[in-house]
């Protein structure tokens, strides 16, 4: 079992490097000791050191009722530009609406438009060169969910109308 060491004061010295080590931004304060400070405290004299001289200045903690000021850390921007997003994808997206709301008025060409469109888009987004590949997914399914529908009506608007006019209808005699 060892010998505990005995205990020693610091030199005023001392204790200023070691609290510039742990607080560098610490405002510094000037400590002087007098002969008068030994009768009042006996271990501020410490031998080698005469407390009649100025002792150099230690820093202390500044005393403050807050907490000390937080500054935000600033980050460098990154700019990413976006890609072009293809036109045809977005022809395809719109042609399918418009074909969806109002494509029997128009004998369902425009889901058949968006199709085309819808597949010309989905090559042009295949490589990430351009982005609006879900708007030409879109105008493919309107498109091919609707152009059905569409083509069956007007071929009905069409023949029913070619049929009634070529059928004759009896007159009637009186």
């Amino acid at each position: 079992m060892t010998a505990p060491t005995p205990r020693r004061c610091l030199a005023a010295a001392e204790v200023s490097t070691l609290l510039a080590r742990f607080e560098p931004t610490a405002r510094t304060t000037k400590l002087t000791l007098t002969a008068d400070d030994h009768e009042e405290n006996p271990l501020s004299y410490q031998p080698g050191n005469d407390p009649t001289h100025p002792q150099p200045p230690i820093s202390a903690v500044p005393a403050s009722p807050y907490p000390p000021p937080h500054y935000h850390q600033v980050w460098p921007q990154v700019v990413v530009q976006a890609l072009p997003s293809s036109s045809t994808a977005t022809a395809s997206m719109v042609l399918g609406i418009l074909g969806v709301l109002g494509g029997w008025c128009l004998f369902g060409i425009p889901c058949v438009l968006a199709v085309v469109l819808g597949h010309v888009g989905l090559y042009e987004t295949r490589h990430g060169t351009k982005s609006g590949r879900g708007m030409a997914v879109t105008g493919l399914i309107l498109g091919y969910v609707f152009v059905g529908p569409m083509i069956a009506l007007t071929v009905m608007v069409f023949f029913g109308g070619v049929i009634g006019a070529a059928t004759p209808t009896p007159t009637p005699s009186s």
